[in-house]
């Protein structure tokens, strides 16, 4: 069996934690892909700086989000949802974490609060 590649042209993708490190290398790759990608960063600078410079690769924008603020989360699915009208991608990769180790899923909300 063979696995046929993704047809990624002009599809949707978020990216948390985007404006540096491993997230700055994924919107790099998407928008090599010529996906049109929101950025999602805590840092308004930082993001404001990638978009600037990713911004002749493609499609690209910038959402301050705090992803271990759910309403943050939210305005940001909002933002997406109401440009794009979907979203095929999400890289879930801002460092948000409580630390304690153990599965994510057997944290409660609070535990995610900086």
């Amino acid at each position: 069996m063979t696995l046929k590649p993704l047809e990624l042209k002009n599809e949707i993708a978020v990216v948390t934690g985007g404006a540096n490190g491993i997230g700055k290398g994924i919107v790099k790759a998407l928008l090599e892909q010529e996906m049109k990608v929101v950025i999602a960063d805590i840092e308004q600078s930082v993001l404001d700086a990638t978009v600037e410079e990713f911004s002749s690769f493609g499609e690209v924008s910038g959402f301050v989000t705090d992803v271990s603020d759910p309403s943050s989360v939210e305005s940001l699915a909002d933002h997406v949802f109401s440009i794009f009208g979907n979203c095929t991608l999400l890289f879930n990769n801002a460092g948000v974490g409580s630390g304690g180790g153990g599965k994510a899923w057997e944290h409660e909300p609070n535990d995610w609060k900086w």
